[in-house]
């Protein structure tokens, strides 16, 4: 890995990343909420958050581009408000849709924050919007993304903030198997170098499958998501920096 991509991303490397927030669906805490967020403080580590745009242009914690698993709804993310957002419970709990700019204040640079931004077309308005924030925030901010456009963007406009190319299978359109994770892995050189990216995060699957043709000094750096058991993060630590995790609590 390069010196200044090291650099960057230190403050990543030393805490394990709760992601989507330290969330507990048995417990009632649901993924992308602010008590996931709290916990994650509390607990000491790293967030990751997922964020796309609500129709009046706030970002927003959200993963899917439907409301349908996590609130019931029938509609898209986007087709709704801000104000209707956050006042829609997730999986029948009283927490609601926050805001990008509630998940900072809850961070207030205590920890750092990951942003996933969830955009498969051209930048536009959803990065503008987060950049906004970033901006203001005083706190160690990641950008990451499956979609090199977005990273290209980030480049072009505030590069001091590191960015984060995400690769999977399944996700990429990329079929499973060895000729998938050869194809994946290509992708990801070629993609990287383009967009300037300063680190990888990796599905487990296929940052497992290429353990043994990296060196870790001299490869990006990498996370790997999303791990869930101790079992596999000691795997997953044999070839990345640090770890992505839900499920369980990690040392």
């Amino acid at each position: 890995m390069t010196r200044d991509a090291k650099e960057k991303m230190t403050p990543f490397l030393t805490r394990p990343i709760a992601h989507r927030g330290l969330h507990n669906q048995e417990k009632g805490i649901p993924e992308n909420s602010k008590e996931a967020f709290r916990r994650s403080v509390e607990g000491g580590y790293a967030i990751e958050v997922d964020v796309r745009l609500s129709r009046d242009g706030i970002p927003v914690a959200f993963h899917d581009g439907s409301l349908r698993r996590t609130t019931g709804g029938k509609s898209r993310l986007k087709k709704n408000t801000f104000q209707t957002l956050a006042q829609t419970a997730l999986f029948g709990t009283k927490e609601t849709v926050p805001s990008l700019s509630d998940v900072l204040a809850i961070a207030n640079s205590k920890v750092p924050v990951m942003i996933e931004i969830k955009n498969w077309g051209f930048a536009g308005q959803l990065e503008k919007s987060v950049k906004a924030q970033v901006q203001q925030y005083h706190g160690n901010v990641s950008i990451m993304s499956f979609n090199p456009l977005v990273l290209w963007w980030w480049k072009k406009n505030m590069s001091d903030v590191p960015r984060g190319l995400v690769v999977g299978l399944s996700q990429s359109g990329i079929p499973v198997g060895w000729i998938g994770r050869k194809m994946a892995t290509a992708y990801a050189a070629i993609a990287a170098r383009i967009c300037g990216a300063d680190f990888f995060a990796l599905s487990q699957s296929l940052a497992l499958s290429t353990k043994k043709h990296h060196a870790k000094d001299r490869r990006p750096v990498r996370f790997v998501w999303a791990v869930t058991s101790d079992e596999d993060g000691i795997l997953a630590k044999e070839t990345a920096d640090n770890i992505i995790f839900e499920q369980y609590h990690p040392e």
